[in-house]
Formats: structure tokens, C-alpha cells, sequence
């Protein structure tokens, strides 16, 4: 990704600003925060020290990360990264690890624009509280047709009112009463 937008001279289209990670960047810190649970010579604090961040960089996720900040970049984290500033406080590699995890869900697995475009299938199967239905609550996983690909999406919800159609039992789909998509 790094060398696509440095080839091209692409800025991140980030939805935080300085204020929080863009939602492609979260795995490479997961990942590099995961693969230092149990290493006790480097501490996140270390993040500052350009030695320290150079020697990992080649086997870490999260130090090439932090290099490539500090390559793109002009100033301290301090000034242009402040979350990952914060985060650097942080005595050991679990809590960043978990931290980094809870603001994933939140921030990217959390938000309907993003979830909505996930293709449930045999392998990534919805949960099945998706399809059921609750007294006169009708709870839907159902796919529209957008562009001839089928995504589950608030489009599918418009559609099923639009076209009134009638619940398929057969497949545990209820597309009749169908309540308003939250939109954040």
C-alpha cells in the first residue's frame, strides 16, 4: 500500500485526520502490536528512538509503519500523530495490542459504510440473529443487486420495500417490515 501511494504521490483518504488511524492502516499495527506480546526488550515508548524503530523495521509490522510515518513526515509523532503519541505511554505490548483491536471494531467493523460491503457467505457467515425474527420485529440479512453484484447493503432494504416481496422461509430470509437502516 505504502509503495503504491509513494510511487504515485497519493495521499491516504483518511476519514480521522491526525486525530486517528485510517481504517487501512489499523492491521499493519495489530499485527506488528501482536508480534511484540511477548518481547521484552522493546517497549512501545520506544516507538521515538529512530534506532530502535530502524533495527525493527524489516521484521515488524508496526515499526514499518512508524518508519514510514517518520520518512513521510516532517516533525515529531508528537505533532502529526498525537493517537500514536498516546499510545506510546502505554507500559507493555498487550495493552497496545488490545487498544489497537477495540478501536478496529469500533472505528471500522462498527460503522454500517464499512461492514455493509463484507460478502457473508458459506466462509464468512452472518450471525444467525441476522434472520430471525422477534415478536413483530423483523430482523434481515438479505442482498441487493447493485451494479450486478450482489452486496448486502441499505439498498437491499429499499428494494424489499419497493418491491413488497414476501418472505422466503426457505432460506430464513424476511424481507416484509423491514425497519430503517442506521446510517452513522
Amino acid at each position: 500500500m505504502h509503495k503504491i501511494q509513494a510511487q504515485f504521490w497519493l495521499e491516504p483518504a483518511g476519514s480521522h485526520g491526525v486525530w486517528g488511524l485510517d481504517d487501512f492502516h489499523f492491521i499493519p499495527f495489530i499485527f506488528g502490536s501482536g508480534q511484540l506480546l511477548n518481547d521484552r526488550e522493546v517497549r512501545p515508548l520506544d516507538i521515538h528512538d529512530y534506532d530502535i524503530v530502524d533495527m525493527y523495521k524489516d521484521t515488524n509490522y508496526y515499526f514499518r509503519q512508524i518508519s514510514t510515518i517518520n520518512r513521510v513526515k516532517t516533525s515529531s509523532l508528537r505533532w502529526h500523530s498525537p493517537m500514536l503519541d498516546d499510545i506510546s505511554g502505554v507500559k507493555k505490548w498487550t495493552k497496545v495490542n488490545e487498544g489497537m483491536i477495540k478501536m478496529y471494531k469500533a472505528e471500522v467493523l462498527g460503522k454500517v459504510p464499512v461492514i455493509q460491503h463484507f460478502l457473508f457467505g458459506d466462509i464468512l457467515k452472518p450471525d444467525p440473529t441476522m434472520t430471525s425474527k422477534i415478536g413483530e420485529t423483523v430482523h434481515v440479512q438479505c442482498w441487493a443487486d447493485c451494479c450486478g453484484i450482489r452486496v448486502p447493503s441499505a439498498i437491499a432494504a429499499k428494494q424489499a420495500r419497493t418491491n413488497e416481496l414476501q418472505p422466503d422461509t426457505a432460506k430464513g430470509h424476511y424481507l416484509q417490515k423491514l425497519d430503517s437502516v442506521p446510517v452513522d
